[in-house]
């Protein structure tokens, strides 16, 4: 159905990420706005098209809910020619609980 379809679509907006991470470690408690979460902290080694991303993701879990709460990453991508981007990423997620507002596409109305 159409709304199936855009819920699928647009999963990765909202989701939290699902890559798998080396070398993972606790590095300890944190507060998440008002969540007391744990840090760990993992790589990720991403290639494609001969290129290399390296990156450190800090994720930051609620201690008791076990909710996803936060995720930051660094890291840099280099391309074959040896030139290079640096990255710095952060995803936070919050009003766990609340209601959204959703407003479907005129498609999905009917």
């Amino acid at each position: 159905s159409c709304t199936h379809q855009t819920a699928l679509k647009n999963s990765p907006l909202w989701q939290p990420p699902s890559f798998p991470l080396l070398s993972l470690r606790l590095v300890g408690a944190a507060m998440v706005g008002s969540h007391r979460a744990w840090n760990i902290r993992g790589s990720y080694i991403h290639k494609l098209n001969g290129q290399v991303g390296r990156y450190q993701v800090n994720v930051f879990v609620d201690q008791q809910a076990g909710i996803f709460l936060k995720a930051v990453e660094t890291g840099r991508v280099i391309a074959k020619s040896g030139k290079y981007a640096l990255v710095n990423g952060k995803v936070t997620y919050s009003d766990y609980g609340k209601h959204v507002p959703v407003t479907l596409p005129g498609a999905c109305k009917t």
